[in-house]
């Protein structure tokens, strides 16, 4: 499913991933959590396959 994504799709999860960890490194939860930048990415994929799944609904 992963290797599946399209271009369009890559760059988003690539950008939310990196706003995610910066956003997660300038609030502390960085620290608190020991989160990672790969921690990240699978959270951002998360978030993209949500929204796309979301918007497929409608």
């Amino acid at each position: 499913m992963l290797l599946s994504l399209d271009a369009y799709h890559w760059c988003a999860v690539t950008t939310v991933s990196i706003g995610l960890w910066g956003l997660f490194y300038i609030s502390g939860w960085f620290r608190i959590w020991n989160l990672e930048l790969q921690d990240c990415l699978v959270l951002g994929f998360y978030f993209v396959a949500a929204a796309d799944e979301l918007a497929s609904e409608r």
